[in-house]
């Protein structure tokens, strides 16, 4: 199959942006407002932010993910835990860092997500492990055997992300070694799993994985969406929170294989319940060099615009994880360059 290069099926959709102004937020474009890095910072994993609106940073101090840090097996090499702080909590005003915590618990930091009742939930790749913390920082949960990777309900291989409900009910997705997605119940017990390798991963069918990477958790949809990383593509599933016998029901991808858009890699996915949309950052794949975040507008199930910074001048170089906040701010983190960026709507600080 032929597909459009990303900046020229985009500017076939200009016409819808413009048009489409539903409110002022989704009428003005996403600029950059701040670009936050620390000497402190390490490879920057997963960002979430809280119920009052702080980011906070799960990143990888001194250590760094290299070719030689996992074995046959999945066998992770790592002897020792992070000894620094692995979770930064930040300012969005002035990026200035108030509190940090992690030490000497994580060996290979990946997910963070932040629930409702701000409970932080993380992975670890080295542990093959799910953990949560509640917001003093003690640990309440903890999910898979430390070290040892397995596909069955009680073990992960390199989970990557994790999605919680209102209602307690999560899901993990697992992961860079186990193409799946596990639903589980608020005690922590196996509820669900669905998703396999693909038969042929040039044309991938729906709940076919390569790397699920990043999850967003749409509730007022019952839909959990998924960012199939190297199929370079998001896939959207019945959650089961209305209904249980439709969890893991394919709903839709985007795009979808009619639109005829090569997007590059999908890297990461987060849901603004405030302005409705979904945004996405890509990574730079055999045919699409590109990097940029993207707009995604879930009636329509079309990306209706992209951003980076500056527009351009100072590209994105290895976005990783992206987050968004009550007050209409999306901060992408970088684990490249360990930097951290926030956008808002206007470019109004």
């Amino acid at each position: 199959m032929r597909f459009l290069c990303l900046s020229l099926a985009l500017l076939m959709l200009a016409v819808s942006v413009t048009s489409f102004g539903i409110n002022d937020l989704r009428a003005s474009r996403l600029e950059a407002v701040h670009r936050w890095t620390d000497k402190r910072f390490g490879q920057i994993a997963g960002l979430s932010t809280d119920t009052d609106g702080d980011l906070h940073i799960f990143h990888r101090a001194m250590v760094t993910w290299k070719a030689d840090t996992f074995g046959p097996k999945d066998k992770c090499y790592l002897k020792r835990p992070i000894p620094k702080s692995t979770v930064m909590k930040v300012n969005p005003k002035t990026g200035k860092i108030s509190e940090r915590w992690g030490n000497g618990l994580f060996y290979l930091p990946h997910g963070l997500t932040i629930d409702h009742d701000d409970n932080f939930w993380m992975t670890d790749v080295c542990l093959h492990q799910v953990f949560k913390f509640d917001k003093d920082h003690k640990k309440i949960l903890e999910l898979g055997e430390a070290r040892v990777p397995g596909t069955d309900e009680t073990h992960f291989c390199k989970p990557t992300d994790v999605a919680v409900a209102g209602n307690g009910v999560f899901f993990v997705s697992d992961g860079y070694c186990n193409s799946r997605i596990v639903k589980f119940n608020p005690d922590g017990s196996f509820n669900y799993t669905w998703g396999r390798d693909a038969d042929d991963d040039t044309r991938p069918k729906p709940a076919e994985f390569l790397i699920p990477h990043s999850l967003a958790l749409i509730e007022e949809r019952d839909l959990l969406c998924v960012a199939d990383r190297e199929h370079g593509r998001i896939q959207c599933f019945k959650a089961g929170l209305e209904d249980p016998s439709e969890t893991g029901e394919f709903v839709f991808g985007i795009p979808s294989p009619n639109d005829g858009i090569d997007i590059g890699k999908v890297f990461a996915i987060a849901y603004d319940s405030e302005a409705k949309l979904l945004y996405a950052v890509n990574g730079r794949s055999p045919t699409v060099y590109e990097v940029q975040g993207l707009t995604i507008d879930l009636d329509r199930r079309q990306i209706i615009d992209t951003w980076e910074p500056s527009q351009g001048k100072t590209p994105f170089y290895t976005p990783h994880d992206l987050a968004t906040d009550s007050r209409g701010s999306v901060y992408v983190g970088e684990i490249g360059p360990n930097v951290v960026w926030q956008f808002r709507y206007g470019g109004k600080k």
